[in-house]
């Protein structure tokens, strides 16, 4: 038969790290579903295909205690948007440290996608921290023009260029000028 034993357990909290991402001054929420493409949190509106849009700036901020640990950030579809810049490894707590995306359609359409932040937050659902973005591309649009390329001078579908009398065997030469409307 043992006796009563009293101890003393103390420890210390070494911190938290805590994730917060930033479009400009706008906080991002973390998107548990990205794709349903509901929560749209950057917007590359038009950009011509074939031609890349301007950088998107994303600020991670460690709001905890701890330093941040940050492994990745990637783009679900690399195929039309890219990561340009990554993010610090390491986020001290109080800083932050920003990445860059761009889009760069290689297809007509609209394309959405997600962006996953990879990270040691000690709250699970954060970890693979997601949000949406998206961009939609223009297709390249020819336009004629008569002398110059100036919008008086168009020449519109379906519409003709008169080149005068011209003797038979003989020629007649004119200028039409062509525009990327896209």
């Amino acid at each position: 038969d043992e006796g009563t034993y009293t101890f003393t357990v103390t420890g210390a909290c070494t911190g938290v790290q805590n994730i917060t991402v930033y479009n400009g001054s706008t906080s991002i929420t973390d998107d548990t579903t990205p794709t349903n493409y509901d929560n749209i949190q950057h917007d590359f509106n038009n950009v011509k295909l074939g031609s890349t849009s301007t950088l998107a700036t994303f600020t991670i901020t460690n709001n905890g205690t701890a330093a941040l640990g940050v492994t990745s950030v990637a783009v679900n579809d690399a195929t039309n948007f890219t990561v340009v810049t990554q993010p610090a490894s390491s986020i001290a707590a109080g800083a932050s440290s920003y990445f860059t995306v761009v889009y760069n359609p290689t297809t007509d359409t609209q394309h959405q996608t997600y962006i996953t932040i990879n990270n040691n937050d000690p709250t699970v659902a954060e970890q693979a921290y997601q949000f949406e973005i998206q961009g939609n591309a223009i297709a390249p649009e020819i336009q004629a023009y008569h002398t110059s390329a100036v919008i008086g001078n168009v020449i519109n579908t379906g519409g003709t260029r008169a080149f005068g009398s011209v003797v038979l065997g003989g020629n007649a030469a004119q200028t039409l000028y062509i525009g990327n409307l896209g």
